[in-house]
């Protein structure tokens, strides 16, 4: 059986993820991105190369960010795996999570005695006791 996306399958998808009981938003998102590989592969016979070339084009030409492009493939890897196309998952790109406080945000030391001066100078002396305790 040739491998091509036709609207009467995602019909069939459609009806299986409100089974899963998926809520309307993702049913919707999942469609509309598997409309747009649909509109991608013109037609041809789905392979891991289209899915890889798609996930490039994705982020190259069409300059999504890793987080939409990754809700792209989520979407077409839970189609592949209800089509039982398991070859064709492909992997999402990493990302790594924003630390708290980002490494390169510091206080210099005139900014730290500037808040301590600030907070004292409106009678904020605990304040001004936590600051130097964070900051000891």
């Amino acid at each position: 059986m040739k491998r091509v996306i036709k609207e009467k399958m995602l019909e069939r998808y459609e009806t299986h993820l409100k089974r899963e009981e998926k809520s309307k938003a993702t049913i919707n998102k999942y469609l509309c991105d598997l409309r747009k590989l649909m509109v991608y592969a013109e037609g041809k016979e789905i392979d891991k190369e289209l899915v890889l070339s798609y996930k490039d084009k994705l982020l190259m030409q069409d300059g999504y960010k890793v987080n939409s492009i990754n809700s792209y493939l989520a979407a077409a890897n839970s189609f592949f795996g209800y089509m039982g196309w398991f070859d064709l998952k492909v992997k999402a790109y990493k990302t790594q999570k924003e630390t708290f406080c980002p490494e390169n945000k510091h206080l210099s030391k005139e900014e730290y005695y500037r808040l301590v001066k600030t907070a004292k100078e409106m009678g904020k002396v605990r304040l001004a006791m936590i600051l130097q305790t964070i900051c000891a």
